[in-house]
Parts: C-alpha cells; structure tokens; sequence
C-alpha cells in the first residue's frame, strides 16, 4: 500500500494523528552517517584522520620501549653545568664591560670639558652684556686652561719615563750584543762534561729509589697477611743488606757516555749508601756546570 503525504495550506505537511508532522518523522529515520558532510568541513576531516593516525602510531611505539629517569637526570646536569659556565663567561664579560663604560664616561667627560672650554675660548672676542658673564667666563677660561695644561703636562711625564726604559734596555741588549768574547772549545767541553757526570749521578740515584720501591711493593704483594707497619719496623740491618747486594749488581756504567776516556766510577759512588767517600773533584750543586779552574769563560757566565 502506498502512503500519500497530505500537505496544508501554503504546502507545509500537515499533523498526523500522534500530532507529529510527517517529515519529523523521515528526518529522524535518516542516520547521521548516511548525511553528506559539507565540503568546508572535509579538509579539517583529513587533518584529523591523519593526526589521530600519528598519535596511535606513536602510542604503538612507545608501548615496546622503556624510558629510564637516569639518563635525562645526565642531560640535566649536563645543560646545568654548561649554563653554569656561560653564566661566569657572562659576567667576566659583564664586568669587563663596566669597566669599559667607565673608562668612556671619564673620556666623554674629559672631551666635553675640553669642548666647552674651545667653545668659549671662540667666543672672547663677542662682547658681553654683563660684566658678571665677564668674570664667570674668564675664571672657567683660566681653572680649565691650567687643569688641561696640568694633565698635558704629567702625561708627558710618563711617556718620556716609558721612553727612558726602553732606551735602558735597549743600551743593555746592544752592550750584550756587542761583547765579542770567545770561548775556547776546552772550556766548553770541561763544563759539558760538569754538567754529564751530575746528571749521571742523579739518574744513578733514581734508578736506585726506583730498584728499592719496586722490591718493596713485590714484598708487600707477597706478605698479604702483613699490614703496612711490619714493613716500615724491618730491621735496618737486613735494609743495609739488601741495599749492599744491590749495589755489588750496579757495577755498569749508568748509561752511555759521551767521553770514551772517561767511566762512570763518580755515579757508582754517588749512588752508594756513604756519600761522603766520594772523591772531592764531585761537582756539587753550587759550583754546578763550572769547570774546575777558574777561567774568564766560568767567571763571565756565574759571575
């Protein structure tokens, strides 16, 4: 059976018999998926479809990952720390700054001062209306001139100080220059071999420290059930023993010599447990790199 739709007056559905009109009835049988969505709208649709479909994707991959709190608290500290660095660069700069300003303002101030005094150094020969403006101008004209030629003065006080030292030293350096003294090649030698035999006795003596540390700290390895006080109360008999059966080993020359005529008996000595049967040609540390006679070559270099 077909239903027919009576229409009113001015063609607007008339009631039906629950009092709703007919076409309240097909606007609510529509769903609202089957309505076509506006086209000002679809844009904003796709926008949203896409960052939902980013936010879910994210979420998927944050699901299979752990974050742990450590390693942002390192960053932290890190940034901290580089803050901290380029604040104190910060106020370093800032305070160097400050002093630049202040050393503008007293050249601002010293130029403004010289520029009123030329200002009305310039206007003597206008005349004045008032003999007051008179006196004012000459006393600022008369305490300005003297102050600037003060300051003229002392600051070529100092430049000639200045210039007087480097003339100093200049005198100096060309006198040094100027000494044309020569040196025989014996003199030189003699003091290179002074200087070879208190190196070799220096290095005889730590090579010797080092044999004795190195014997202490295998002894200390092996006795771990000895603290650290049995080793320093040992008998110093046994220490003398041991320090004596080290020497008898170092019988050979403690590295290469330079002189073929010449041992290394004095490093041998020097390295032993009585320094004083050492003969009395040892270079000590005062006459260090002096040769034995006293020559005009000892005499110009230590003297």
């Amino acid at each position: 059976t077909s239903t027919t739709t009576s229409a009113g007056l001015g063609g607007s559905p008339l009631p039906s018999s629950n009092g709703k009109s007919d076409g309240d009835n097909t606007a609510k049988n529509k769903s609202y998926r089957d309505q076509m969505v506006p086209p000002e709208i679809i844009p904003l649709v796709e926008n949203m479809k896409k960052f939902l479909e980013k936010q879910k994707q994210i979420r998927d991959e944050n699901a299979h990952e752990h974050f742990y709190l450590h390693p942002i608290l390192e960053i932290g500290t890190t940034i901290e720390d580089i803050l901290k660095v380029q604040m104190n660069k910060i106020d370093i700069q800032l305070q160097k700054n400050a002093k630049a300003i202040e050393f503008l303002k007293k050249d601002t101030n010293k130029l403004l001062s010289n520029g009123e005094l030329v200002y009305r150094i310039s206007r003597l020969d206008l005349p004045l209306s008032n003999s007051a403006e008179v006196i004012a101008q000459n006393n600022f004209i008369n305490a300005k001139t003297h102050q600037y030629f003060m300051e003229v003065v002392d600051n070529c006080k100092k430049q000639m100080a200045e210039y007087s030292e480097q003339i100093q030293t200049l005198k100096s350096h060309c006198a040094s220059t100027n000494d044309r003294q020569q040196y025989t090649t014996d003199e030189i030698n003699q003091i290179i071999r002074k200087q070879h035999d208190n190196f070799v006795a220096l290095a005889s003596k730590v090579y010797l420290i080092h044999e004795y540390a190195n014997k202490l700290r295998v002894e200390a390895a092996n006795d771990s059930n000895n603290d650290n006080i049995t080793l320093i109360n040992r008998n110093p008999s046994e220490i003398n023993s041991n320090r004596t059966n080290q020497l008898q080993t170092l019988n050979d020359p403690f590295g290469p010599t330079p002189f073929l005529a010449k041992s290394n008996n004095i490093s041998i000595n020097m390295g032993g447990d009585h320094p004083q049967s050492v003969p009395s040609t040892i270079p000590s540390i005062s006459n260090f790199a002096q040769p034995q006679q006293q020559t005009s070559f000892a005499s110009s270099m230590f003297n």
